[in-house]
C-alpha cells in the first residue's frame, strides 16, 4: 500500500505541474525529442538487431513472442500458443538473464523470469523491437546479464480495430485509437483480447492487454506517461513438472511509469512501479480436474483420486517493484568530439506469498479469498554508472564505461565495459560499422530460486549471484537494397544458477544450484536483400557451443539447454493488386535433454523445421489476413514434456485509419 501511494503521489506531482504548462512558449513551438533513447543511441558500438513494424505485420505472428522468435540471437521457448508463457534466451542464456524494457521502462520480474513477458503490449501496438545481445549490466544493472530487449510502441494518432478467429476456438480482438490532446499531452490506448480452447488437454487460455500512453512536449520538457494492465489465465499441462500434469495459472499485472527529458536531451529521468499477482494451482481446481474438500484435501472429480497430503492450498504470490533513474548527458570537443553520460538508478523489489520468503508475524488475505500470504522478502538495488565516448579520428568511436552496483544482499560490485566501433557512411547512403566489446554482467537469484519448495522442487537460500564476461566482435553494412551482419561472441559465466533433476533417496528432485563455470561461444550471420520486382528475402543462421568446467550431477533443465544451430528464412512478395504472401521457415537443433514423463529417462531434444504462411489482401482502409502456423504440422517441443500446437489456421481483418 505504501509503495502504491508513493507511485501515485509522484505521478500526480509531475502531471499536475506539467499539465499546467502549454505546448507553446510565447507562441514559439518547442523542439521535439524522443523521451526514451533507443538502444542504437546508447549502445552504438554493439550489434543491435531491430525488427520494424512492417516486418512484424508480414509475419504470421499471434503475439509479441512470435515476432521476437525472428530476431537473430534470441531464442523464444514457448509453453503455449500466443505468449501464454514465453521464456527468452539471448545467446544461450537462461530466461532470468534478460532485461525487458517497454519504451525504456524495466519490466523484468523479481519472482521468476517466467513472468517477464507478462507485459501490457498488444502486438498491433508495436512500432519496433530492439535487441542488444552482448550484455548490458554495465549500464542497466543485474537483470541485463545477457542482454536487453526494448519494445517501442506507437504514439501516433492513427487507429485500428481488428477481429480474428481460428481453429480450436481461437478468438482475437484488438483496437487502438487516439484519445485526443489535453494541455499539450496526446493520449492513446491500445488493447487486445485472445482466447482459445487449446489443441491439447488442459491448454486452454484467455488473456487481455491494455496500454494507455500519454506524451507531451511542454514548457519544462518532454513527458511520457504509461499505464499498463495484463491478465492471463491458462491451463498449464506439464509446465513446471511432469509429475503432476494438471496445472493451472492465472496472473494479473498493473504498471505505471513517468519518463522525462529536457528540451536539449541532456537531462532525463524516470519513475516506475509494477504489481504482479500470481495464482498457481499444481492441481487445477475445476470440473474435470480437482475439487478441494473440507479436509483441505484435493480430489479428482472424475476418478476420485487424491492429491498428495502435503498439498493443501494453491500457490499465491504478490510481487511489487518501484524504481527510479536519472541520467545526465554532456558533449563537447572540436578536434576530438566526446560525450559523457552518467546516471543513478534505484529499485526496490518485494514479495508476499504463501510459499516464497521468510515467515511473517501476521498474515495478509490473498486475492483468491481463501489463501493468505504468510511469507515475505524484499531487496534493494542501486547503481551509479558513467560512460565516456570519444573519437580520436572521425569514424572511430571508443567507449569506456563502468557501473558501481550496490545490492542489499550482495554488497558492492564493479561492472566495467569497453567497446569500440569503426563507423562509415558513403555518399550513396551505404553505411556500416565494425565493432568489438567486452563487459561484465551479473544477475541476482529470483525469489523462486531462493525459496520454492513444493512438489519435488527445492530452491536454495544459499544461492550466490551469477557473474559473466561478455565479449563480441562483428561487422554490419547496409545499402539501399541489402544488409549483411556477422558476429562472433563468447560469454564466460561463473556461479550460473540452474535447476537440476537429481535422484535423491530414489526420488526425482528438482534442485536450484550454482554451476561452477559455463562458457558459451558462437557465431551469427544474417543477409537480407530487397528485390525490386520480386520481394524481400532474409536469411540468418547461428551456431553455438557450451562448455562446462565440470560435470553436473543431474539433468540440467535451463542452462545447458541451448540452440546449438538455427537457420531461418523470411520471404515477402511485393504487392500484386493488394495481395502479398509472407513465408517463414525456422530450423533449429537444441542441445540438452529432459526427463521423459512416460519412460522416466533422459531424452535429447529433437531438431525440427517449421513453416508459417500469411496471405494478406490490403487497401488504404482494411487488411484481410489468413495465417497458417506450423504449416507442415511437425512435432515441436521447446520445453521438456510440453509439446507445442501443430498446424493452426486462423483468419481475420483489420480496419485502420489516420
Amino acid at each position: 500500500m505504501k509503495q502504491r501511494m508513493i507511485i501515485s503521489a509522484l505521478i500526480c506531482l509531475i502531471t499536475n505541474g506539467l499539465y499546467a504548462q502549454s505546448q507553446m512558449s510565447n507562441g514559439i513551438p518547442l523542439p521535439t525529442i524522443d523521451v526514451n533513447q533507443s538502444l542504437n543511441q546508447v549502445m552504438d558500438n554493439h550489434a543491435i538487431v531491430t525488427l520494424e513494424r512492417k516486418e512484424i505485420e508480414a509475419l504470421a505472428a499471434n503475439s509479441v513472442g512470435d515476432a521476437l522468435e525472428w530476431m537473430m540471437g534470441l531464442d523464444v521457448r514457448q509453453r503455449g500458443h500466443a505468449d501464454v508463457q514465453s521464456d527468452l534466451s539471448i545467446r544461450g542464456s537462461s530466461f532470468d538473464q534478460v532485461l525487458i524494457l517497454v519504451n525504456g521502462v524495466p519490466y523484468s520480474d523479481p519472482q521468476t523470469g517466467h513472468h517477464s513477458m507478462n507485459i501490457p503490449v498488444p502486438l498491433r501496438s508495436v512500432e519496433r523491437i530492439e535487441l542488444l545481445s552482448s550484455g548490458g549490466s554495465h549500464r542497466y544493472g543485474p537483470f541485463a546479464f545477457a542482454g536487453v530487449i526494448n519494445i517501442v510502441t506507437i504514439d501516433s494518432k492513427a487507429g485500428y480495430a481488428e477481429a480474428a478467429a481460428g481453429q480450436y476456438g481461437l478468438q482475437v480482438g484488438s483496437a487502438g485509437l487516439s484519445l485526443g490532446e489535453f494541455k499539450g499531452m496526446h493520449s492513446r490506448v491500445d488493447m487486445a483480447y485472445k482466447a482459445a480452447d487449446g489443441q491439447m488437454t488442459n491448454r486452454d487460455y484467455a488473456q487481455h492487454h491494455v496500454l494507455l500512453r500519454s506524451k507531451g512536449n511542454l514548457d519544462v520538457g518532454h513527458l511520457d506517461l504509461m499505464v499498463g494492465l495484463v491478465g492471463k489465465q491458462f491451463g498449464a499441462h506439464n509446465f513446471y513438472t511432469y509429475q503432476f500434469p494438471d496445472q493451472f495459472e492465472a496472473i494479473q499485472s498493473t504498471s505505471a511509469s513517468a519518463s522525462y527529458a529536457s528540451h536539449d536531451g541532456r537531462l532525463r529521468g524516470r519513475i516506475y512501479g509494477r504489481q504482479h499477482l500470481d495464482h498457481f494451482e499444481l492441481f487445477r481446481e475445476a470440473y474435470g480436474y480437482y475439487q478441494r474438500l473440507a479436509s483441505d484435501v484435493f480430489m479428482h472429480t472424475l476418478d476420485s483420486s487424491l492429491a498428495p497430503s502435503w498439498y493443501s492450498e494453491h500457490n499465491n504470490h504478490r510481487s511489487r517493484t518501484i524504481g527510479s533513474e536519472v541520467t545526465l548527458h554532456l558533449q563537447g570537443g572540436n578536434t576530438m568530439p566526446w560525450t559523457l553520460e552518467g546516471g543513478l538508478d534505484w529499485r526496490h523489489d518485494d514479495i508476499v506469498s504463501n510459499i516464497l520468503g521468510l515467515d511473517m508475524t501476521t498474515t495478509i488475505p490473498a486475492p483468491d479469498g481463501r489463501a493468505t500470504y504468510s511469507k515475505f522478502d524484499d531487496r534493494q538495488n542501486a547503481g551509479a554508472f558513467l560512460a565516456y565516448t570519444f573519437r580520436p579520428i572521425a569514424p572511430l568511436r571508443i567507449n569506456l564505461s563502468n557501473r558501481i552496483n550496490w545490492n542489499s544482499r550482495h554488497g558492492l560490485l564493479n561492472l566495467p565495459g569497453f567497446s569500440m566501433g569503426y563507423h562509415w557512411r558513403e555518399s550513396d547512403g551505404t553505411h556500416g560499422k565494425a565493432y568489438a566489446s567486452l563487459n561484465k554482467g551479473f544477475r541476482l537469484p529470483t525469489f523462486t530460486d531462493l525459496y520454492y519448495r513444493l512438489g519435488g522442487a527445492m530452491g536454495s537460500a544459499d544461492l550466490q549471484a551469477e557473474h559473466a564476461w561478455n565479449s563480441e566482435i562483428g561487422i554490419s553494412q547496409t545499402t539501399a537494397t541489402q544488409k549483411l551482419t556477422f558476429n562472433l561472441y563468447q560469454r564466460r559465466g561463473q556461479n550460473l544458477i540452474d535447476w537440476v533433476y537429481r535422484n535423491i533417496d530414489s526420488n526425482s528432485v528438482l534442485q536450484a544450484d550454482n554451476i561452477t563455470e559455463v562458457t558459451i561461444q558462437g557465431l551469427e550471420a544474417s543477409y537480407a536483400h530487397r528485390f525490386q520486382n520480386i520481394g524481400y528475402l532474409q536469411l540468418q543462421g547461428s551456431l553455438a557451443r557450451h562448455e562446462a568446467s565440470s560435470g553436473i550431477d543431474g539433468t540440467s533443465i535451463y542452462v545447458l539447454d541451448y540452440l546449438s544451430s538455427r537457420v531461418q528464412a523470411k520471404y515477402l512478395t511485393v504487392p500484386y493488386h493488394g495481395m502479398r504472401i509472407g513465408w517463414n521457415l525456422n530450423w533449429q537443433d537444441r542441445q540438452g535433454s529432459y526427463i521423459d514423463a512416460d519412460s522416466q529417462l533422459p531424452v535429447a531434444y529433437s531438431a525440427f523445421a517449421t513453416q508459417s504462411l500469411r496471405l494478406t489482401w490490403a487497401n488504404e482502409e482494411v487488411d484481410v489476413n489468413i495465417d497458417i502456423n506450423n504449416l507442415s504440422n511437425v512435432s515441436v517441443i521447446d520445453r521438456g514434456n510440453v509439446p507445442l500446437p501443430g498446424r493452426w489456421i486462423s483468419a481475420g481483418f483489420r480496419f485502420h485509419w489516420n
